[in-house]
């Protein structure tokens, strides 16, 4: 509900007389003029930072009353009743449709045909890869956006480096996890194997094979349960750092292809992001951090009275053949 508030108090720096004397500068034609780096070309980085700052104020103050607008007339609607998340939710997303609307005005191109007849056609009728060129060249010319698209590719660029890096370490740690069962798998079987032929074990002395299998057990278990809760880690924050790139990625595509219509108050700041984990592996909705260990520890019970029936409760003799 608040995140139109949230994101206004970030331009309350903008003087109002800067913004009532200042207008937009040609974006179109690249300023090699700058004689005097101190002075010629700060005062043109100003002017066009300056130009953005209103274009993005104008842009979120008329949303904002916007919004006030069909809130209220959502709630004489509905008789007074408070709107739901959904409700608002729809009434933004329409809002923000009807004011980018407003930024893309068609324009015509006045064409002569061999006849000599003109023609105006509208601008939308051009290819869209022609139309992200020139906004690339559009976006080449102008610092701020210039500098907004190279701040956005790094900031990809260290994201996919991160998630790759978190991917490896989680494919590592359950590596270890499948060499941790399968040492702690040959240890009891190679114990089974000994207690059930050896001959100097009764079961006077049966403690010592399940003293012995209780704690491969409980090494096991406690060695599980750590490297799940560092892969689960792990894959908490890749699942973040995802929401992050396909933020970044969805702002690179838009500056391109929407260019003199783009607006940075399009993508709020505050706005809450949701990173939702679902594990790669379940069985009867219970996630593989519970499903292993409680395998693990069953099998060190069957193991404990493995250990002593073959000891304390052996098989009926054969001296009757």
């Amino acid at each position: 509900m608040e995140m139109y508030a949230k994101w206004g108090s970030n331009y309350h720096h903008v003087q109002a007389g800067a913004m009532g004397s200042m207008t937009s500068p040609n974006l179109h034609q690249k300023n090699t003029s700058c004689t005097d780096p101190v002075n010629s070309c700060a005062i043109t980085i100003d002017s066009h930072i300056a130009a953005v700052e209103k274009q993005e104020l104008e842009s979120y103050t008329r949303r904002c009353k916007e919004r006030q607008l069909a809130l209220k007339a959502k709630e004489h609607e509905v008789n007074g009743r408070p709107l739901t998340s959904t409700e608002v939710t729809e009434i933004e997303r329409r809002i923000e449709a009807t004011e980018f609307a407003e930024r893309v005005k068609p324009e015509y191109i006045t064409i002569t045909h061999t006849s000599g007849a003109t023609e105006s056609v509208p601008q939308s009728s051009l290819p869209h890869s022609y139309k992200i060129i020139r906004n690339l060249l559009w976006i080449e010319h102008h610092p701020l956006y210039r500098t907004a698209l190279a701040e956005w590719k790094e900031r990809l660029t260290v994201i996919a480096s991160r998630v790759e890096r978190k991917t490896k370490r989680s494919e590592d740690r359950k590596n270890e996890i499948y060499n941790m069962i399968g040492f702690y798998s040959v240890f009891q079987g190679v114990l089974l194997t000994a207690t059930s032929q050896s001959n100097y074990l009764h079961c006077a002395n049966v403690g010592l094979p399940i003293v012995l299998s209780a704690f491969a057990s409980l090494c096991t278990l406690v060695g599980l349960v750590r490297k799940f809760n560092v892969i689960s880690g792990l894959e908490k924050t890749i699942c973040s750092e995802e929401v992050s790139y396909k933020e970044a990625k969805k702002r690179v595509l838009q500056l391109k292809e929407r260019g003199e219509a783009f607006r940075f108050s399009d993508f709020l700041e505050n706005q809450k992001t949701s990173c939702t984990f679902h594990p790669k592996f379940q069985i009867c909705g219970l996630r593989s951090w519970c499903i292993v260990p409680l395998a693990v520890f069953g099998f060190s019970v069957v193991f404990v009275l493995a250990h002593w029936l073959i000891l304390c409760r052996p098989g009926p003799s054969q001296s009757g053949f």
